[in-house]
């Protein structure tokens, strides 16, 4: 396989939906991703 492909980021939490904290990880794995 050759060339850029599209991918996803899932994230679950039980916490993150609720509004306990914001979710981080998905926005910081999509940043990792695209940076390089």
């Amino acid at each position: 396989m050759t060339g850029p492909f599209p991918i996803g980021v899932v994230t679950i939490s039980d916490r993150a939906s609720t509004g306990v904290y914001q979710d981080l990880g998905g926005p910081a794995m999509v940043e990792w991703r695209c940076s390089g």
